[in-house]
């Protein structure tokens, strides 16, 4: 899912417990989030909101368009709800599979947010055809 949905080149943060294997993306760089400044997994899981958001802050500065987040660390989003708020307010869902996991641009709002969309029933929830 993930090499069809990104953009050749991308860079993306793949949350992970340091599992070299999601990051094996043909032409595109993933690192682990959360990492160190030279992309090393930390080893540990940020303590709260504040500190998974500061994690993809420094991703996003060191070039992160993109996040990963397996379905082995959709739990993420329910144990930090700001850390999801955020995506949800700030980012573009742009994949989701449940079996398999979901893609969040980083440098993109989402539907709701830009103008003229929701007025027009293509903001957040709408399904093509319905």
């Amino acid at each position: 899912m993930a090499v069809k949905r990104l953009p050749a080149r991308a860079i993306a943060l793949v949350i992970s417990r340091g599992d070299a294997d999601l990051l094996m993306l043909p032409g595109r760089t993933a690192r682990h989030f959360s990492s160190n400044a030279a992309g090393d997994y930390l080893f540990y899981h940020p303590a709260c909101d504040l500190a998974a958001l500061a994690q993809l802050a420094a991703g996003r500065a060191a070039g992160a368009g993109f996040l990963i987040i397996p379905q082995t660390s959709f739990w993420w989003l329910d144990f930090y709800p700001g850390f999801r708020w955020y995506l949800e307010q700030n980012c573009r869902r742009i994949a989701h599979a449940g079996d398999t996991g979901s893609i969040w641009a980083l440098n993109q709002k989402p539907a709701a947010a830009r103008p003229g969309l929701a007025a027009q029933g293509l903001g957040r929830g709408h399904k093509q055809g319905t």
